[in-house]
């Protein structure tokens, strides 16, 4: 069934204005209108805009504006499983504008939505019936275009930060908000903060960095798998077998017991607990630690 969105005022149809198709830069690469983006991962930079002409007069025959009021282009970004919105507008200029969105590494998961449209930013003269008066009043809602995110990369937010002088050098760590509960959509409660001040933190966020990228890599990720169990070990809720939602906090860390060392969360706890030495053995060979170092031509495990 169709929804309708029923307003105090009256809105104009896409008569009124041109907008071109969407523009989304991911890594400096320019994708118009995609459903898809393959090579997004938690570090990508992306940013996202559109140009929009608007027949002004048309505009004001529809929703009854005058000739003063004030009027600009807007954007948004609806991002369900990281529960973020973005948001940008832009005033019209000669009856044109340009809306651009710039997305912070890490924000964004799974898929977004685009929407964009026409809205009142100030009203002059006198109030009419049915005419928009309130700033932010919609008058136009175009079409929104669903993008999946398709994370090649890692799986996981990342947050770029910088240590200034005398503080900790520590090269990254896993942030899990205090207040999280189990069911707690993943995404919004859980983020790897890379340090841009450590070297390996540097080599993490830098493009094409060859082999120390790859050695780095694999040292987070060992890394945030044992943070992730450490976690979980300090939290008495997840020491019992238990069914969590897809994608939420309990979920992912059970997700990762068994893809990593081949047991359900409570179990590799209670061997975390009880056989560190094992545990740690489990872990390292798991997630393939450090193991972009093999000498060519050995295969792993070979002497």
């Amino acid at each position: 069934m169709t929804k309708m969105r029923i307003l105090p005022h009256q809105v104009a149809n896409d008569a009124v204005w041109m907008a071109s198709a969407w523009h989304v830069v991911l890594d400096g690469e320019v994708l118009t209108q995609p459903s898809l983006l393959e090579n997004w991962d938690y570090q990508s930079i992306l940013e996202v805009s559109y140009e929009a002409s608007v027949d002004r007069s048309a505009l004001e025959a529809q929703t009854g504006l005058g000739a003063n009021d004030v009027v600009a282009a807007y954007a948004v970004i609806d991002c369900p499983t990281s529960n973020v919105r973005l948001a940008s507008h832009t005033t019209l200029a000669g009856d044109s504008a340009e809306v651009t969105i710039a997305v912070d590494p890490g924000s964004l998961a799974g898929s977004m939505r685009l929407h964009r449209g026409l809205v009142l930013l100030e009203a002059y003269g006198p109030p009419r019936p049915w005419v928009a008066r309130a700033p932010g009043a919609r008058l136009l809602e175009d079409e929104a275009l669903d993008v999946v995110l398709e994370a090649e990369g890692s799986r996981f937010p990342v947050q770029a930060v910088t240590t200034d002088e005398g503080e900790e050098l520590f090269a990254w760590t896993l942030s899990i908000d205090p207040q999280a509960e189990p069911d707690d959509p993943f995404m919004a409660v859980a983020q790897v903060l890379v340090n841009a001040s450590h070297p390996a933190g540097q080599s993490i966020l830098r493009p094409g960095d060859g082999m120390a990228q790859d050695i780095a890599l694999s040292a987070l990720q060992t890394d945030v798998v044992r943070q992730m169990l450490e976690y979980a070990q300090s939290d008495e809720r997840f020491h019992e077998e238990a069914v969590y939602p897809d994608d939420s906090l309990g979920y992912v860390l059970d997700f990762t017991a068994k893809a990593h060392l081949g047991d359900d969360l409570p179990t590799a706890l209670r061997r975390m607990r009880d056989n560190p030495e094992a545990h740690e053995k489990l872990l390292q060979a798991g997630t393939g630690y450090l193991i972009e170092l093999e000498p060519a031509g050995v295969e792993p495990g070979q002497d």
